[in-house]
């Protein structure tokens, strides 16, 4: 299976940056990226150690993707800066009765959740981020999916900011005790 290199809706891209629809076939090559952001995480909250080694969160982390990008409203986008990867975005979409949202809030009939946005580091302070969170929204636009959910870890300060600025809200918090943290 080869990529699908559609460019999609969004804003033009500074010199050398390029954002293009990736498939199935492309997930494997997120790994790198997958496993900087899981040590960010780590690092972001330890105190919610113990955390999942690399390989197990990749492991879990590309089903997750494979399964996304099975229904036909998920996308994932690949940012690259002359031809090599720095950056994506992974978006799933459910039904409204699939997700936890419509028996408080008013949502439309499909709900998307990015469940992975990731630059790497020496790429951030650019634009890029919001640039590639426009194309998210366009793209989620085109489709008639108004309703976008977004999840970061609580010590993600940075990430939460960003988010905030561009008018996302706290809306459901989830608390846990796992067994392995006492």
């Amino acid at each position: 299976m080869t990529s699908v290199h559609r460019p999609p809706c969004g804003p033009p891209l500074p010199g050398g940056v390029a954002i293009a629809f990736g498939s199935a076939a492309d997930i494997e090559s997120l790994r790198p990226l997958w496993l900087t952001l899981h040590r960010i995480h780590q690092r972001a909250d330890p105190e919610l150690a113990p955390h999942v080694s690399d390989e197990t969160s990749w492991t879990r982390r590309r089903a997750l993707y494979e399964h996304c990008l099975q229904s036909p409203d998920a996308f994932l986008l690949l940012v690259r800066r002359e031809g090599d990867l720095i950056g994506y975005a992974m978006v799933a979409v459910e039904p409204d009765g699939d997700v936890l949202w419509s028996d408080t809030w008013q949502v439309g009939e499909k709900v998307a959740e990015l469940e992975t946005m990731y630059l790497v580091p020496e790429e951030r302070g650019r634009g890029l981020g919001g640039l590639l969170l426009d194309t998210v929204e366009a793209e989620l636009e085109s489709r008639g999916i108004g309703d976008l959910a977004i999840g970061a870890v609580p010590g993600n300060t940075g990430a939460l900011r960003f988010y905030e600025r561009r008018g996302f809200r706290p809306t459901w918090t989830i608390v846990t005790r796992f067994a392995a943290r006492d």
